[in-house]
């Protein structure tokens, strides 16, 4: 038995005033263990300890004394101002036993300082702040999965009964989340190249660019998975791209491709770090991600209004329409508005009506007037500001271009704030690229989850137009939700027959009730026998679905189901089936070609029927050889092909050898010598202008140099003018700023000084509370 073992059995019987004493002569079988039992009564004596002098015998190199010490022992520097030193005697001095082990030869006990008494208050020594293995293992889970600091001790505390039964104290938990972040930071490049190759293994259709700068650091690195690709091939026609901030321990900003799929969902096209924000960056960033999605820009983008992501844009996709996030326009309204923007004034209703609804361009203009001569501010430089940008961001100025019902950056900031959820705030590089994978998981179940309700659940109303009925088939249950809320809309028109059967006016049932800017009706005008409407509000040309106007002029006429015209594929069940020429006979089947497993099971199956009649006799095995060895030849040819541009279809390119279908890497590793493709090949699924790049030249790539600053580090979000008011209100009764004057009362609906909005003669606010759809 150890000592601490012996201390243990004795204590009902020992003499001494503490279990374990410490005693002259007392031996042990290690360093470890001396420190142990010396830790453990200085617990309960009410002081820490720490390691100090030591021998070593110069001849041997052995360590033959060690003494252990009270925290308080030493003399403080005379910089300092605040110290625990005391230069406290107390101490255990070990020396070495004949047998290996070590023996206390002197003890002083004798302190110079207050001792602790509670258990709160021994645990603030950092020899009593210690925490097991096993909880350790699960704190570098849940910090990996983005679990707070007060949350893990709480966790914690719920694991052990009490958070007083906790081994350790918030200190002890921090120092160990510096550890493992500094071991993820360890060798960052080399272990994000592993990962990629972990995801290629079970992805083949994973790809990533990198563009190093002249120091050899990653600069740029912008990653895209298979599914990503498919989904960009179906909905890659509307792109959002947005930048966020203090993800990851190099302060670079990362940036999403985000768009909407056939369920009305965000989904993920790619990700990318950036070094800097500059003009050359966005430009890699585009042409990498049109290059890395097969060659295909997006026909409508997008962005905040960063000027070097506006010239990149412009220079890299031309012929792709570029538009500004509201978000990002009206982020500044606030600060620039003051109290006319408060929450519920009139002013901001109207604002926000006219900005989000539906509108033509004559009335969003006589809107815009209407709006500034209500309430007094013609000379306001913001709002002169946004209406001449109004071509980037009013709806009414592009409505004739298809955005899926997306006006602004939104989904790519409701992106970054799941983002944040997953990814820890300063991780490294290659923990940021798995927790990004679970998020791509979490949004592909999501659709997962959609999918199944589209064609599970049945939507059973005993009223429903048979115009209604006939789009329930062919739309997602998302979609149909949306054209349910046009059908709601219908029922509030009158249509008005102009010329039978090819335009109509379309008439609010409560016109009278509508804002003085707002159109009275709106024109339908149809066209081809039928197939095709034309409304002027833009709804169907801008989101895809039609609008209520055109669904009360074809209910009028008797019209049953949507014509063709109007079926925008991008909304229904079969958004996926983009299958290639050969194939077209599949085309209203799911999409199983890219399954791994349907393309197992059909090359298994075709091939074991090959074999059984190429077993049949010799002639028969003389065709299906011949066959073999030239579809081995013709796969050679295609994949060389394919690793030539860039294009990765599988992890390794296969070869033959000895009549055997194999790979580069095992060739080289078969014949004992490394072959020049072997060694130039890139498996860890480089492409674009990486593509070139071998595994060894990757490698070769450093991470991003990072200097902590001195300091704090500032918070993650730059603060905007609001945040630097004083938040602290007045008093109640207080009608004087702190220099003695008077304050000014300004009503917050007219925006004028010398009333309040309670004494307000204008009453926007009773007049505009209920403002009617149209």
């Amino acid at each position: 038995m150890g000592a601490i073992e012996i201390a243990l059995r004795n204590a009902p019987y020992r003499k001494t005033k503490y279990i374990f004493e410490p005693l002259l002569g007392l031996t042990f079988d290690s360093e470890h263990e001396a420190y142990d039992y010396y830790n453990m009564y200085s617990w309960e004596v009410g002081f820490g300890i720490k390691k100090k002098r030591r021998a070593t015998n110069q001849k041997t190199n052995f360590h033959t004394m060690r003494e252990l010490h009270c925290n308080c022992s030493g003399t403080p520097k005379e910089c300092q101002k605040n110290t625990k030193l005391t230069g406290c005697k107390a101490m255990i001095r070990l020396l070495r036993t004949e047998d290996d082990g070590w023996y206390i030869k002197f003890h002083e006990a004798e302190h110079n300082h207050e001792l602790m008494k509670s258990c709160g208050e021994k645990r603030q020594w950092l020899s009593h702040d210690t925490i097991d293995e096993r909880a350790v293992e699960l704190i570098k889970y849940l910090r990996e999965n983005n679990v707070s600091l007060t949350k893990v001790h709480c966790i914690l505390g719920s694991m052990y009964g009490s958070m007083e039964n906790i081994p350790g104290t918030k200190r002890s938990l921090r120092a160990i989340c510096n550890s493992i972040a500094r071991d993820q930071m360890d060798d960052d490049v080399h272990k994000t190249l592993a990962v990629f190759r972990e995801i290629r293994k079970k992805d083949p259709d994973f790809q990533f660019s990198v563009l190093p700068d002249a120091n050899n650091q990653i600069k740029n690195l912008l990653w895209i998975n298979g599914r990503s690709r498919e989904q960009y091939k179906c909905f890659g026609d509307v792109v959002t791209f947005d930048t966020t901030y203090c993800t990851n321990i190099y302060k670079m900003p990362f940036g999403l491709f985000v768009g909407v799929n056939n369920h009305f969902q965000t989904t993920i096209f790619g990700g990318v770090f950036m070094k800097d924000e500059t003009i050359p960056s966005f430009e890699w960033v585009f042409k990498e991600f049109a290059s890395l999605m097969g060659g295909n820009a997006p026909s409508v983008i997008f962005t905040d209004q960063c000027s070097a992501m506006a010239s990149a844009i412009k220079s890299v996709w031309k012929e792709a329409r570029h538009l500004l996030c509201k978000w990002h326009v009206f982020k500044d309204a606030p600060s620039k508005l003051g109290a006319l923007y408060k929450k519920g004034s009139a002013f901001r209703k109207l604002f926000h009506k006219i900005i989000n609804d539906m509108l033509t361009i004559d009335e969003f203009e006589r809107a815009w007037a209407y709006m500034l001569k209500l309430f007094d501010i013609e000379d306001n430089e913001y709002l002169k500001n946004l209406y001449d940008k109004k071509e980037k961001w009013a709806k009414c100025y592009f409505r004739d271009c298809f955005c899926a019902r997306m006006s602004s950056t939104q989904r790519s900031e409701s992106a970054n704030h799941m983002l944040k959820r997953f990814v820890p705030r300063n991780c490294s590089m290659n923990r940021f690229v798995l927790q990004f994978n679970k998020l791509l998981f979490d949004r592909n179940s999501a659709e997962d989850q959609a999918e199944f309700k589209t064609k599970i659940v049945d939507d059973v109303r005993e009223r429903a137009w048979p115009i209604e009925e006939h789009a329930a088939k062919f739309y997602t249950a998302a979609v149909y939700g949306l054209f349910r809320k046009e059908i709601n809309k219908a029922t509030r028109y009158f249509a008005i027959e102009k010329i039978k059967d090819k335009e109509y006016d379309v008439v609010h049932a409560q016109a009278h009730k509508k804002l003085p800017w707002n159109r009275e009706k709106l024109t339908v005008v149809i066209s081809n026998g039928g197939e095709k409407y034309d409304c002027e509000c833009g709804l169907y040309q801008h989101f895809g679905v039609l609008c209520g106007h055109v669904l009360r002029v074809m209910n009028q006429l008797g019209v049953c189901e949507i014509p063709k015209y109007h079926i925008n594929k991008r909304w229904t069940r079969s958004a996926r089936d983009v299958l290639p020429g050969e194939l077209k006979s599949y085309q209203q089947e799911t999409l199983c070609i890219n399954s791994m497993t349907y393309r197992h099971t059909y090359l298994y199956i075709n091939a074991i029927k090959v074999v059984n009649d190429g077993n049949r006799d010799l002639g028969a095995f003389g065709v299906v050889a011949k066959g073999i060895k030239k579809i081995q030849k013709e796969l050679q040819i295609y994949f060389k092909s394919k690793e030539a541009s860039g294009a990765k279809t599988c992890a390794k390119p296969m070869v033959m050898q000895n009549n055997y279908y194999t790979t580069e890497s095992d060739v080289g590793v078969d014949s004992g010598t490394e072959t020049e493709d072997a060694r130039n090949f890139n498996s860890y699924g480089a492409a674009g202008s990486s593509a070139g790049m071998s595994d060894s030249e990757l490698l070769k790539i450093r991470a991003p140099s990072f200097n902590r600053p001195a300091g704090r580090p500032r918070q993650n979000r730059i603060k905007g003018a609001l945040d630097y008011f004083d938040k602290k209100k007045p008093a109640k009764n207080s009608k004087s700023d702190k220099d003695g004057k008077k304050r000014k009362i300004r009503c917050g609906g007219c925006n004028v000084f010398g009333h309040s909005e309670n004494n307000c003669k204008k009453k926007h606010v009773d007049i505009y509370s209920e403002i009617p759809e149209f």
